[in-house]
């Protein structure tokens, strides 16, 4: 029994680490076709992405607290990209509308 469950686990784990790299791998690409400044693909990884995952996530979420948490979270990620001063709103609504 323990070897069966052992060989069920790394089959899933080798399962999973190929989806993480696929997912990593296609966003790493849409994210390069957009054809962006160093700086603002680093906001995009770093910030926007993570930032609408949480509000996705939130949107899932049954609990009310658990969904204000991820809420709260996803708009400190995202705060730095609507200030006047980031590399994100110069060049106006197109490109945040892009992004």
């Amino acid at each position: 029994m323990r070897a069966s469950v052992t060989a069920k686990a790394e089959r899933l784990t080798t399962q999973l680490l190929a989806t993480l790299t696929f997912f990593f791998a296609t966003i790493q690409a849409k994210v390069e076709a957009l054809g962006l400044a160093p700086e603002l693909e680093t906001l995009v990884h770093q910030q926007l992405i993570p930032a609408i995952y949480l509000e996705r996530v939130a949107a899932r979420s049954t609990r009310a607290e658990r969904r204000h948490e991820l809420h709260r979270r996803s708009r400190a990620l995202s705060a730095p990209l609507r200030l006047p001063d980031s590399p994100y709103v110069p060049n106006g609504a197109n490109q945040e509308t892009t992004l």
